[in-house]
């Protein structure tokens, strides 16, 4: 009998599981219980069923973050488990994990794509898959794109003479993280960040609150780059980013 093969898909949130015998995809949540910080309790769906409703005693946990698995041994349990977890699965079967993969190239044959290609986040790795069949979740249209299909960017509307764009994209928005302390933190913005005029300027255009008060992840909603090419210009977008996170945080600290 022909061994089997296996897609795993670990996404921040859910597993894919692509069973190529039966062409059948099953998931899960990609979220493991345990107790005592050591004991497995629940696994996948079950487990997230706990998540915020957790008894002191068990910690409901996400192995991967951010496209990365930043908890190596829980992911391992959790894949164990999962796999265990009511379904058959043949001895000396192949299993193909492809972690986030930044597409670069796309090969044709006449009119269909026979394959893509691109290097793993982290490791690097130079990945090529062959499949009857693509989905591009990239974000972007790339692999569209790539392929030659027709495309158009920025914001759409619809006339009388048809559809249009303005150019105008979607920005990039930045995630950064406060904790308030019971005690006085001393904070030096780096020579980079934007200076105390600047920011003043920017509130000074209205929009949204920015206060002493914030804390945790409320001041997810900077964006930058709408008027750029957000993906030619990323690098530049990132650090505009970051020089208006360090300003407003040196603005609300040091004001």
């Amino acid at each position: 009998m022909a061994r089997n093969v296996y897609g795993l898909d670990l996404g921040s949130y859910e597993i894919k599981v692509y069973d190529k015998k039966k062409d059948t995809i099953w998931k899960e949540k990609d979220v493991i219980a345990l107790k005592n910080g050591r004991d497995i309790f629940a696994v996948g769906d079950d487990a997230f069923l706990m998540y915020e409703k957790a008894p002191s005693a068990i910690e409901v946990v996400f192995p991967m973050k951010e496209g990365v698995i930043s908890r190596f041994h829980d992911m391992q349990f959790l894949l164990q488990n999962l796999l265990k977890k009511d379904r058959q699965f043949a001895r000396g079967s192949e299993y193909v994990v492809a972690v986030p993969t930044d597409v670069t190239e796309v090969e044709l044959e006449g009119r269909r794509i026979a394959s893509v290609s691109g290097a793993q986040q982290g490791t690097e790795a130079r990945l090529r898959f062959r499949a009857d069949y693509f989905v591009d979740a990239t974000g972007d249209g790339t692999i569209g794109a790539k392929a030659g299909l027709a495309y158009r960017r920025g914001s759409q509307r619809v006339t009388g003479g048809g559809p249009e764009t303005d150019g105008e994209l979607l920005g990039s928005s930045i995630l950064y993280y406060t904790r308030r302390e019971d005690h006085p933190v001393r904070f030096i913005p780096p020579a980079y960040a934007y200076g105390m005029e600047e920011v003043e300027r920017l509130i000074g255009n209205g929009g949204r609150v920015v206060s002493g008060r914030l804390s945790g992840s409320d001041c997810w909603w900077f964006e930058y780059g709408g008027a750029r090419d957000t993906i030619s210009a990323a690098q530049d977008i990132a650090i505009e980013l970051k020089r208006l996170v360090l300003g407003v945080w040196n603005y609300i600290k040091n004001s």
